[in-house]
């Protein structure tokens, strides 16, 4: 009877050890090298323990070829194993419409991430002027070295931060996807593309 208390006992321990202590542990803050007095959601989260501002698991999923599409991109979907097919590209055409993109024009896309739009906007308007700013030099590295297996000569990719974007120059349109979700000052935001656009 004792010994069966006592096995009842270790395991209620064992239970209780394996379900609270890592909700506990959650709640413990990491501390970080990284201290450049930036503001974000992604300065106060454990999911980026480098400090470069992109989730950790993002970055190892790029890195490994089994995630990656027939353009070495990574879809920003769940399933890993998606490539972007039809509908994506259909999607992309929409951007093109809606934000009424020509070829022969300068186009800032601010948040560029992997480059998925503008690597299609560089093949699409090879007289166009592409300009792709992430605060990511993995994914400016990613995308550089994919326009420059294609040949594409029409985009400049850059490392900048959106929250003290510094560009010397003016677009004929500014377009950014899923990028604005991540930004606390909208305001502060479109004013800087209010003066980025000729």
């Amino acid at each position: 009877m004792a010994r069966a208390k006592s096995t009842k006992l270790a395991l209620t321990i064992l239970c209780l050890t394996m379900f609270v202590l890592p909700t506990v542990l959650a709640t413990v803050p990491v501390e970080s090298n990284h201290d450049s007095g930036e503001e974000g959601w992604w300065v106060e989260t454990t999911v980026d323990r480098d400090g470069n501002g992109i989730g950790d698991m993002i970055e190892v999923h790029q890195k490994n070829p089994l995630f990656l599409d027939e353009d070495k991109t990574l879809p920003l979907i769940i399933d890993f194993s998606f490539t972007p097919g039809d509908a994506e590209i259909k999607m992309m055409n929409t951007y093109v419409e809606r934000a009424k993109l020509e070829d022969g024009q300068t186009i800032l896309d601010l948040g560029c991430g992997w480059g998925s739009l503008s690597l299609f906007l560089a093949e699409r308007f090879p007289n166009s002027v592409i300009y792709s700013v992430s605060n990511s030099n993995d994914q400016i590295e990613h995308i550089r070295n994919i326009a420059k297996e294609k040949g594409l000569e029409n985009i400049n990719p850059k490392v900048q931060d959106v929250n003290s974007l510094n560009l010397n120059r003016q677009f004929d349109r500014v377009v950014s996807i899923e990028m604005f979700e991540h930004m606390r000052n909208y305001e502060a935001l479109l004013q800087k593309v209010k003066h980025l656009l000729k």
